[in-house]
């Protein structure tokens, strides 16, 4: 090949070569496992789209793992993975300082799920006086509330399974069960949730949530000072992906999508 031609191939190929990807970064994921029936329920749709999102945005590679909450809380503080939708130890409470957080990405509502005949009327924390609550393992919500926290209101904390927590409360052995949700309605709740969980045809979505909380990635302390590979620089980007998909609307369409998955 003439020089001249050899010339012409690399002009010709070297935007393909500039826009060459580097390699994809492979990031452990843990996630809060759901139960159902007794067997671990895969991700919905909604947590695989915007999981797909960052991969997208970040060109990383999400290896997840799916573990009761407090093993994946423990795994987390140890520098063993990042953890997703971290609602259960906001900044503000994490007082030993174990972790550190992306900015929020989207909010979720706690929502009360009652029966029909429930009277009491709840507006806010003190509204909760005498009554007992039914919630997820590991999940703390507003100052406020902890500090009411078996004082002024019981709180049961039980296994991730929606479908069991729901049947409690029709049997009356709790008045409220905690419902946490992305959409905030409640008209919007229970129409997307009612196919998976029909109890809810024989219960009541109360009008207003009684939390709204961020839900965020949160990364061990541990894993930076490890010098783990996949944790270098992660949280950053995660920040500038954020950022994005709010401004281009992105992470709100993903969000807001009432669709089930085809």
């Amino acid at each position: 090949m003439r020089i001249s031609e050899f010339l012409l191939v690399v002009i010709l190929f070297s935007p393909l070569l500039a826009k060459a990807d580097p390699a994809t970064r492979t990031v452990p994921l843990l996630v809060r496992e759901q139960i159902e029936d007794g067997k671990v329920k895969g991700l919905s749709c909604f947590k695989k789209r915007l999981l797909s999102y960052f991969e997208q945005e970040m060109n990383i590679h999400f290896a997840i793992q799916s573990l009761p909450f407090r093993r994946a809380e423990q795994l987390t503080a140890q520098g063993g993975g990042l953890l997703w939708g971290m609602p259960a130890i906001p900044p503000e409470n994490d007082r030993a300082g174990m972790y550190l957080f992306s900015d929020p990405v989207y909010s979720t509502y706690a929502w009360m799920v009652v029966r029909k005949d429930f009277k009491p009327r709840i507006k806010q924390v003190s509204d909760l006086q005498g009554l007992k609550l039914s919630t997820f393992y590991g999940v703390t919500y507003s100052s406020e509330f902890e500090r009411q926290r078996g004082k002024l209101f019981e709180v049961e904390e039980e296994p991730d399974s929606e479908t069991a927590r729901l049947q409690k409360l029709l049997l009356g052995r709790v008045d409220i069960s905690l419902m946490h949700s992305r959409y905030p309605s409640a008209d919007t709740v229970k129409s997307t949730s009612i196919k998976s969980l029909p109890e809810l045809q024989a219960l009541e979505i109360l009008p207003h949530p009684i939390e709204e909380m961020q839900i965020r990635f949160a990364l061990g302390r541990k894993a930076m000072q490890m010098g783990k590979s996949w944790s270098h620089n992660l949280l950053a980007e995660l920040n500038l992906a954020i950022e994005r998909g709010h401004k281009t609307g992105a992470i709100q369409k993903i969000v807001s999508n009432t669709h089930p998955c085809h």
